[in-house]
């Protein structure tokens, strides 16, 4: 019983992280469209809850989980947020599902990670959009964020988030 109170909790938790990214999102597939997942994890980068959100976002987390938290072992401190798109070295589907991963911690001592993979409509690339059928590499699908640190201590990291504003289209959405 006390098994499931409490993994009814998490999932709860991640319908709501869900629900507030949504509300809050300035992108129309995010706000409207629902285009995105949420996510929980232990301290050791497992996940132990998921929204009923979209499934191929959702099974590649724990792949993206490991590949991200992996460089960040024990370097993560309250307020930081890692970012990263890069199908290869972050467990991404494709370049344009974005994921945002931040530390919990209480009294000092990290407890759980939480997740969102938000699928941006424009993540640079040779044509407006999702997909180009008719790129012949991958650099021409758009930029690709391996895991770095977006946020440090509640604040943006600028260079980063200058260097992802100036390959992309549509600076206001992201």
């Amino acid at each position: 019983v006390t098994f499931e109170v409490v993994y009814g909790g998490l999932r709860a938790l991640a319908q709501e992280m869900k629900v507030s990214v949504m509300r809050t999102a300035y992108s129309p597939i995010v706000a409207s469209g629902g285009d995105m997942s949420a996510g929980i994890a232990d301290a050791a980068g497992r996940v132990v809850a998921q929204g009923q959100d979209i499934p191929g976002q959702l099974g590649a987390l724990p792949g993206s989980l490991d590949a991200m938290l992996a460089p960040w072992h024990g370097k993560l401190e309250q307020g930081d947020v890692l970012i990263g798109n890069d199908p290869y070295l972050c467990g991404s589907n494709h370049v344009n599902d974005v994921c945002l991963v931040m530390p919990m911690f209480v009294d000092g001592k990290l407890l759980a990670y939480s997740c969102t993979r938000t699928h941006w409509m424009d993540i640079g690339g040779g044509t407006p959009g999702s997909f180009n059928a008719q790129v012949s590499d991958m650099y021409a699908e758009g930029l690709r964020i391996p895991t770095v640190l977006a946020y440090r201590g509640y604040e943006p990291v600028g260079p980063i988030w200058e260097l992802i504003f100036a390959n992309v289209r549509g600076r206001t959405e992201r």
